[in-house]
């Protein structure tokens, strides 16, 4: 397979992106099981079920990112073609009203998450705007490299 100038740039930064996703979604899932060691228990109803419901879109966002960056892994080991460019999906933000009477781990995790998705959504325009790889331009390298 030959590797084009846009793949070599966007691997190392898919790679990272990546890294930090896996890395959110564990500290995400810890904080979520174990809601009591954060403070969360402290909250009153209502707030923890606005707690609940950041945290359905905090896992979503997560997923979002780490489904956007499988596609693209897989575009770069060939297993799908570049053409079908996967786009990031917009997600809303939190209610920053609601976000003020949330434990201190409980808002770090929502900021570390929109940080994450806005890197994401970054570099989902970037390559938006690179254009897809003509199929005639691949042939001629493979020709190339041939020969």
């Amino acid at each position: 397979m030959i590797e084009t100038d846009a793949a070599r740039i966007r691997r190392p930064l898919l790679a990272a992106l990546y890294t930090d996703a896996m890395l959110l979604a564990d500290d995400t899932r810890a904080h979520i099981e174990h809601p009591d060691e954060q403070g969360d228990g402290r909250l009153d109803p209502l707030g923890r079920v606005l707690l609940s419901c950041e945290q359905l879109r905090m896992t979503t966002r997560l997923m979002i990112v780490l489904a956007w960056l499988l596609a693209w892994r897989a575009i770069d080991a060939g297993e799908m073609d570049e053409n079908a460019r996967p786009r990031l999906e917009a997600m809303p933000l939190p209610d920053i009203a609601a976000l003020a009477g949330f434990p201190d781990q409980a808002r770090a995790l929502i900021d570390d998450g929109i940080a994450l998705y806005r890197r994401a959504a970054f570099l989902d325009e970037a390559m938006a705007r690179t254009p897809a790889v003509s199929p005639a331009l691949v042939m001629q390298r493979r020709l190339a490299a041939a020969l």
